[in-house]
């Protein structure tokens, strides 16, 4: 064997781990953020509404539901994030608190995504909501199991949680 393999064989090669949090982390880290989220979400949402419905509704109707589902995308998702850390505070356990906070979130975001599609007079409401349907359950579980994560261990993370006490436990104190 080459003497550079040995060498680094000895050292022991950086482990997956390792390497997840020195380059693809903080990469990641800007969509756990409210606004890099809400950025993210009203720009591809709103593309794809208006890709759906540009050839039944017309270039017009097309763009309003687009700009309109962007819009809605955009003040959902920063409000989720921050509905979900009021939820979770709330709640006696942490478990709870990320049950709660996952399931309240999700329910509130499609009831309001229906009404505002009804009321603007959006075709094809379905074919408009059901690509954001896995990625919002995933996104509020992720953020929900986060802040659980994040007050059973009582660490400071790499994103941006707000303490809600003193003593640095993510759950307001009774």
């Amino acid at each position: 064997m080459n003497s550079k393999v040995i060498q680094f064989h000895r050292q022991g090669a950086p482990g997956i781990k390792a390497l997840w949090r020195r380059y693809v982390w903080p990469l990641l880290t800007p969509f756990f953020t409210p606004l890099g989220s809400a950025l993210f979400g009203a720009l591809s949402y709103g593309a794809w509404t208006f890709a759906v419905n540009v050839s039944s509704g017309g270039y017009f109707i097309a763009l309003r539901s687009g700009l309109v589902h962007a819009a809605m995308s955009f003040s959902i998702t920063y409000g989720s994030v921050l509905l979900m850390r009021a939820v979770f505070k709330r709640a006696s356990s942490p478990l709870q608190g990320a049950i709660l906070a996952a399931l309240t979130t999700l329910s509130l975001t499609y009831l309001l995504l229906v009404s505002v599609h009804l009321y603007i007079g959006t075709p094809h409401i379905a074919w408009t909501l059901a690509p954001g349907l896995l990625p919002t359950i995933g996104y509020d579980t992720i953020y929900s199991v986060i802040l659980y994560r994040a007050a059973t261990s009582n660490t400071q993370t790499t994103f941006p949680l707000t303490s809600h006490s003193n003593s640095g436990d993510y759950r307001e104190e009774s």
